[in-house]
């Protein structure tokens, strides 16, 4: 079942999410979470700049890609399913915390497939580069960066319409109601972690200032 969501989710995303919460058990959702994870924290670390030079060159890189994303991957995918669900409930949703939870999973088949094949081919094209300082980088090697930046970044944004048209199914709501099911949450998160660096910053301010 999941081979062929991996070719329908790209044009039947709706269908797919039907399918796939029919058939596929929670398990999968939460490997596809970690994979996913594991691809972008690979992305992230492929091409560091100078504050990440020191930790990239260390041999700790791996066993945060492999081992630490993951892990917090999964802890993130479970508050954002509370939140999701808790929206969806405003917004007069209906489904269950367990297929919200697993549409986070397969709303990232997307980005895997592409993410997965341009890592093998960044690994080989960059060599002994790989996360180590950009500015050394070939012609060749900053043009398949770039690429995969871009490709990357609409994988990244098919996953983003796969999670809305997921909660459409998963709680029977309308596009728009789905949509800001998604994006509310995000928001407030970030006005809240915004609010409470500001808040440990100005005190911290006035500190230096005096």
């Amino acid at each position: 079942m999941l081979s062929n969501a991996i070719r329908t989710i790209w044009f039947q995303p709706r269908a797919t999410i039907r399918r796939l919460l029919d058939e596929t058990p929670l398990r999968t959702a939460l490997i596809l979470i970690m994979l996913s994870s594991i691809i972008g924290a690979f992305f992230n670390f492929a091409m560091p700049d100078e504050d990440m030079q020191n930790f990239t060159a260390s041999g700790w890189i791996w066993f945060v890609i492999l081992i630490v994303t993951p892990i917090f991957s999964l802890i993130g995918a479970v508050v954002s399913a509370g939140l999701y669900l808790l929206f969806a409930r405003m917004m007069k949703g209906t489904g269950s915390y367990r297929d919200t939870l697993r549409t986070i999973g397969f709303a990232a088949l997307p980005s895997i497939i592409p993410g997965a094949i341009l890592a093998i081919v960044i690994s080989v094209v960059m060599g002994s580069q790989l996360f180590q300082n950009p500015d050394f980088n070939t012609p060749t090697q900053d043009l398949w960066l770039s690429l995969s930046s871009l490709i990357m970044g609409i994988s990244y944004i098919l996953s983003f319409v796969v999670l809305v048209q997921g909660m459409r199914v998963v709680h029977n709501l309308s596009g728009w109601r789905a949509f800001f099911t998604v994006v509310l949450p995000s928001i407030i998160v970030t006005v809240i972690i915004v609010f409470f660096i500001l808040l440990l910053l100005i005190p911290l301010f006035f500190i230096m200032a005096s």
